[in-house]
Order: structure tokens, then sequence, then C-alpha cells
């Protein structure tokens, strides 16, 4: 169980978009950063105090974008200082000479991105660091042959990530990139039973949702949730949520909460004193009576409301709806839960309110 606490000591990572540039011109279709690219750089004092702190009290930088190997000097200096980082990237290039702690790459299908992926693994794989790869599905993405192709480079990849396109940055513009979800889980369903028929596994697989590996492998927490606090069971494993252990600077020097917020929390000429006294609970230290409608929701138990911050873009409100969760459970129900073992399925089905409301 993660224990939550409001020092700053518990925040361990710090989300730093040094530049909101991104090599790949034009961007993503799905891209949900586009819509607030602004072609900013962090100035140099702010990155100075931000790799100080991080030096200083032994935090992780997550260095996202943008892509940060638009700027190769400001990944070596945070390496120089040996401070440990993680490099999120879309692969098109990689840099010579570094090795992050840990490396997160895209890997989608080619009708969502500008450029082919034929190297997009090959220059991940270069750093010779634990690699994640993300893959955001859209409408008719073959899920199944991306697996067989990540299944090439099993001895390189520690962890598949699996999410779906919603309704915001460039694909508010892209509708047609946005799957129907119950579809979506048909094709990940079919997945999840190759990938369960294997005796060694390839590597972690984790989706949207449902959050498949810690499900399966009996790692689900009977005193996760408390009676009269806000929890998740297995749809939100964001680090920004659970126990916020996570701020971000984006390239103007603000301070949010997470990547996805564009509420702006901190005080941007004083990273480190807003990193320091902000109360980063305030938002979601929440008693189930004031999480608003989520809560008499069949699956609440479950997902936690989703994506705060998605929720927020979409109606304003933190404790709001995050509409992409209230479809993907529906079909999680429908798709993902007959496949696990019975005592775990048991458990789960113990934590839907069957009278609850199923939200369109």
């Amino acid at each position: 169980m993660i224990e939550h606490h409001s020092t700053a000591s518990n925040r361990k990572r710090i989300f730093l978009e040094y530049t909101s540039q991104c090599n790949a011109k034009p961007l993503c279709l799905h891209c949900q950063g586009a819509p607030f690219k602004y072609s900013a750089r962090l100035e140099e004092k702010l990155l100075n105090e931000v790799i100080h702190l991080a030096e200083r009290e032994k935090k992780q930088i997550v260095l996202t974008g943008g892509d940060p190997i638009v700027y190769p000097r400001v990944v070596k200096a945070i390496e120089k200082k040996g401070i440990k980082y993680t490099l999120m990237t879309n692969g098109l290039h990689a840099i010579k000479g570094i090795k992050p702690t840990k490396v997160i790459v895209s890997y989608d299908s080619v009708d969502i991105r500008p450029f082919t992926t034929t190297k997009i693994l090959s220059n991940a794989i270069s750093y010779d660091s634990p690699l994640t790869v993300t893959t955001c599905m859209s409408s008719g993405t073959n899920i199944i042959g991306i697996y067989e192709t990540l299944k090439k480079e099993a001895s390189n990849i520690s962890h598949w990530r699996i999410s779906l396109i919603n309704e915001s940055g460039n694909a508010i513009n892209n509708k047609s990139l946005i799957p129907d979800v119950d579809s979506a889980f048909s094709e990940l369903a079919k997945l999840l039973k190759i990938y369960m028929k294997e005796k060694e596994k390839s590597f972690k697989l984790s989706i949207k949702g449902c959050w498949y590996d810690a499900i399966t492998q009996g790692t689900i927490e009977e005193n996760k949730i408390k009676p009269n606090e806000y929890r998740s069971l297995v749809g939100n494993p964001c680090t920004s949520c659970s126990g916020q252990s996570t701020i971000a600077i984006n390239a103007q020097g603000e301070v949010q909460y997470c990547p996805l917020s564009s509420e702006k929390i901190g005080v941007p000429s004083d990273i480190p004193s807003s990193y320091n006294s902000i109360n980063f609970r305030n938002k979601f230290e929440l008693k189930f009576q004031e999480w608003g409608e989520c809560i008499n929701c069949r699956y609440f138990l479950l997902c936690g409301g989703g994506c705060p911050a998605k929720a927020q873009e979409s109606s304003g409100n933190w404790t709001g709806r995050d509409e992409l969760y209230c479809q993907i459970f529906k079909s999680w129900e429908r798709h993902i839960l007959p496949l696990v073992d019975e005592e775990t399925r048991d458990k789960l089905k113990s934590y839907i309110n069957l009278e609850g409301l199923v939200y369109d």
C-alpha cells in the first residue's frame, strides 16, 4: 500500500519539460501536448535550480517535452551531475554517449505518427538502459502485430504499456483516429489470451483501465481501499495521483501537478520553494462524499474516478468524471474480467457496486 505524506521528501520525481519543441514535424496526430506547445525553453537560471534541487535532495528527473533530445547538452548536464533520470522520447533520434536510468519510448501504429517506426526501437535500445515501450491505440491499430514486433526485442524491453487515444490534444482535430473503446478492448482481450499462454512472459504488460499484471500476479491489496479515503484498486496507477509523488515543471517555468495538467500551482521564479511548500494533497485527499457523481458509479472503487487532470480538462472540475474511464470499465468488465482466474475475478467483483450507475 502506498502511504500518503505531505512532506516534500515523499515527492521523488520531477517531470521536467526543458523545451516544448519536438523533432517530429508535423507533430503526431494524437499528441496530447500539441495545443499547449509554444516553442519555449526553460530559463537557464531555473534549469540550474532544478538540477541543483534534484542533486541536493536526490530526486529523479523525468525529461519530457517536446522531445528532450532536441537539446542534448541538457541531458548530458543532468547525467554529469550523477542525477537519476528518465528519458521520455519518440525515438526518432538518439543521443550518443549517455546512459539514462530509464528510457520510455513511444511506439505507435504508423497511422498516427508522421514518420515510420523502423528505427524507433533500435534508437531506444542503443542507450542500454531499462526500456519501457508505450503504445497509444488508434482505430484500426494492429495491436497483436505490434506485440509480435516487440517480442523480437523482448530481451531489451522491460515493460509495455498500452493506452487508448482520447479526445484531447491533436486528436480533437483527428477524431477518426479515436477508437471505439469496446472494439479496442475486444482486441486487447485477444492479445491477453496470447500473452497468458506464454510460459515465460516476454515483458511486463500493462493496459490502461485494468493494469493487467498487477491483477493476474495476485498483487491486489485488500487494505488498499479504506472506507473514507480516495483510492483506486487497479485503474489509476498514475504516480501523480497516488501519493502525490511528483511535480511537473514546464518550459515556461510553471509548476504543475503533472505534465497533463494545465493548472499552475507553483511560483515560476522559485521552483525549489514551490516544490517544498505546496500542499500537493489538497485536491486529492477527499472523502467519497465530496467526489461528485463518481461516487454513484458501478466502478468507482476500481477506477477511483480516472485521471483528475483529464476530468479537469473536460469539465473544469478535478473531481469530475474522466469520461474515457467510464467507457473503459464497461469494456473491461465485459472483455478482460472473464480472463482472470476465479479467485481474482471474485475479488474484483466484490469491488463492483452492483447497484451503481453506468455512465456513457
